[in-house]
């Protein structure tokens, strides 16, 4: 009796953990339109794969210029923000 209840306790917590579990690779979930131009590519064209993640580059440097002004004003109006230092 007591390894029937035990089995069916796993039986059960199986089943909800599946629910939970990634069906999918992490690689296919991204929404990233980058990742679907660097695939159509072909992988022997150095060029324009090193063109590709150069682009990229330059793109998250003009990200990081855009968090830099918020993250100095953060910095120096920290008590705005109840940060204690």
């Amino acid at each position: 009796m007591m390894k029937m209840i035990i089995l069916l306790v796993c039986g059960l917590a199986l089943i909800l953990l599946s629910g939970c579990a990634q069906m999918r690779p992490i690689a296919n979930t991204r929404n990233n339109e980058d990742s679907a131009e660097l695939h159509s590519t072909d992988p022997n064209n150095h060029n324009t794969v090193a063109k590709h993640y150069e682009d990229m580059a330059n793109e998250m440097k003009l990200k990081l210029r855009a968090k830099k002004k918020p993250l100095a004003e953060y910095e120096e109006h920290s008590y705005y923000y109840k940060r204690k230092e």
